[in-house]
């Protein structure tokens, strides 16, 4: 299915019925990665699981300026795809990126949220320095990315596995992933989650770069606060069988509150 947001065509399959969940993955992934993970059979029993592919992953729209990825646009995105199924308010779980632009539709849109899940990134505030320290290194893997140089770019990352470096980069356009960098450092995003109707529910890999600053961030707002012990940041996706009982439990409390 397609909802049209800005021009372009955002893809997103829906699975199951009940309260609206929707599943927006990070950087390189797409719906699919949160079914074959084994998340939508999980949720769908309960769930009207909404699984997105953000522009320019999976089958939506693929620019390749970075402009069409202000991450506040691509936020709207995910509220197209809301409108396009009549759900006023849904549960919105995103995963690295994919919470960043969860965190951001919170933020503009809280009535639309009946709760948040934010995994695998630190994006629920943004100060100053961090943001400063953060949009270097992204500029960096862009223009490795603009002359084609994955290697590169995957040095800069960090990620040293092959096999996930080539799951992660197989039918990748890297002019599109180099506008997707782009777009996020072009113009920062406020965030501010107080206008969630409960806290949010955060979780981080164990190996996660940085996580007891990320998790103090955290606790800061009072979010419910989990790690996935053994895990680096791509594991932590995948680990369905630690991460789908905490959601789980998140979720229906969040249900019995609103």
């Amino acid at each position: 299915m397609y909802a049209r947001s800005r021009g372009w065509r955002i893809h997103y399959v829906v699975e199951g019925s009940g309260p609206a969940l929707v599943l927006v993955p990070g950087l390189m992934a797409s719906a699919s990665s949160w079914a074959d993970a084994g998340y939508v059979l999980r949720f769908s029993d309960e769930f009207q699981v909404i699984a997105v592919d953000p522009l320019g992953h999976g089958k939506s729209d693929s620019p390749t300026e970075g402009e069409a990825y202000l991450v506040d646009q691509c936020a709207l995105d995910i509220l197209a795809v809301l409108d396009a199924e009549g759900v006023e308010a849904a549960h919105v779980w995103g995963y690295s990126r994919g919470g960043l632009l969860a965190s951001v539709l919170a933020t503009e849109h809280p009535r639309r949220m009946r709760s948040l899940v934010v995994g695998g990134s630190g994006f629920l505030t943004m100060p100053p320095p961090v943001v400063s320290a953060f949009s270097q290194p992204l500029r960096r893997k862009a223009e490795a990315l603009r002359v084609g140089d994955w290697n590169e770019y995957w040095t800069l990352m960090g990620l040293n596995n092959l096999a996930v470096r080539g799951a992660l980069q197989y039918g990748q356009d890297f002019h599109v992933v180099a506008a997707i960098l782009e777009g996020r450092i072009a113009k920062e995003p406020a965030i501010d989650l107080s206008g969630l109707p409960q806290p949010p529910l955060v979780y981080l890999a164990e190996r996660e770069p940085g996580i007891e600053f990320l998790k103090q961030q955290a606790l800061a707002i009072n979010a419910e606060f989990h790690t996935v012990r053994g895990r680096g940041h791509y594991g932590a996706f995948r680990d369905v069988e630690t991460i789908a009982p905490i959601v789980r439990h998140y979720l229906t409390s969040a249900r019995i509150r609103t």
